[in-house]
């Protein structure tokens, strides 16, 4: 069985197949020699219940102890990404950023790169400003280009205050950077009701880009949104929003990173809890700020008649 595979492994008889036992019938069934060194659990008829509770306790033991070997999230593939859009954002003097990494937790697809090409064409939301995954199929220059991999596209506006850079591997895995809106609006703020809608587009476009990659709906799908560049911004909001609370709260910390597990069906019906998930985090980190459910319900303005 190899080298410590039996530490990954429970091995069960029915009491009697032991030569140890009073049971054991001469030439009957019987435990192979090579399995006689490890700890085999026994059962018999008239103790199941016995045997059940032991083998439960068995499992949770082994459970405890084992190492976690599957790795939803490939870093390696991340962090290389990560890089050329941290990168680029120097490049262009901005330090706010909104980061999305979705991927499918179990399921690894192995998709064409036209089909990821039209997939994410298909998923944009122009709702607010510039859609997450933005692309130009009119200007060479802002097209997602083709690797081995699947396609990237970085989208770098010389003296316009604007990075995009998104990429989306064969099997599914979905990469984004883009600098902060309200650098161009307002530098060193962060506006409470733009984070609220770019959170919820980003989930919505979670679902439209794997309807589109022929994800079954019942597949489970991690979603991790990132801002960084928030240590001293003020927190505000925009559009003529009216402020129930005090200017001035301002954060210390610089990045905040959530993370989420949910099905895909379940995104459009648990849109207000997840985005409240992700927008929690950010804002306490603003003097405590905890946006009204109203506040967060808002998104239904922004994204009314938007089909998922």
């Amino acid at each position: 069985m190899g080298l410590d595979k039996f530490r990954n492994l429970i091995l069960t008889s029915r009491e009697d197949h032991s030569q140890d036992s009073p049971n054991y019938k001469k030439k009957g069934p019987k435990i192979h020699f090579d399995l006689s060194g490890y700890d085999i659990l026994f059962w018999e008829l008239d103790n199941l219940d016995g045997f059940k509770a032991e083998l439960e306790k068995r499992i949770k033991r082994r459970v405890a102890t084992l190492p976690f070997s599957a790795q939803p999230w490939d870093n390696e593939w991340l962090n290389e990404h990560r890089e050329k859009a941290m990168a680029g954002l120097e490049r262009n003097n901005l330090s706010g950023f909104m980061e999305v990494c979705l991927t499918p937790r179990d399921l690894k697809l192995n998709k064409e790169l036209d089909e990821l090409l039209l997939a994410t064409e298909k998923a944009q939301i122009r709702t607010f400003g510039w859609p997450l995954g933005v692309m130009d199929n009119f200007n060479p220059k802002y097209r997602p280009k083709p690797t081995t991999e699947g396609i990237v596209n970085e989208l770098d506006f010389e003296n316009r205050e604007n990075y995009d850079y998104w990429t989306l591997r064969k099997d599914g895995t979905f990469y984004l950077l883009k600098n902060l809106f309200e650098d161009k609006r307002k530098p060193g703020h962060i506006f409470f009701n733009t984070r609220i809608v770019r959170i919820t587009e980003a989930l919505i476009y979670s679902v439209r880009l794997y309807s589109e990659l022929n994800v079954s709906s019942d597949e489970y799908v991690l979603i991790k949104i990132r801002h960084g560049g928030l240590k001293n911004r003020i927190l505000t909001a925009v559009g003529g929003r009216k402020i129930t609370f005090n200017e001035g709260r301002q954060s210390i910390e610089d990045e905040v990173d959530t993370e989420v597990e949910t099905k895909l069906e379940r995104i459009e019906q648990d849109l207000i809890d997840l985005v409240q998930k992700f927008i929690n985090p950010l804002f306490e980190v603003f003097e405590y700020f905890n946006p009204t459910s109203p506040e967060i319900t808002e998104v239904g303005w922004f994204f009314g008649g938007q089909s998922i």
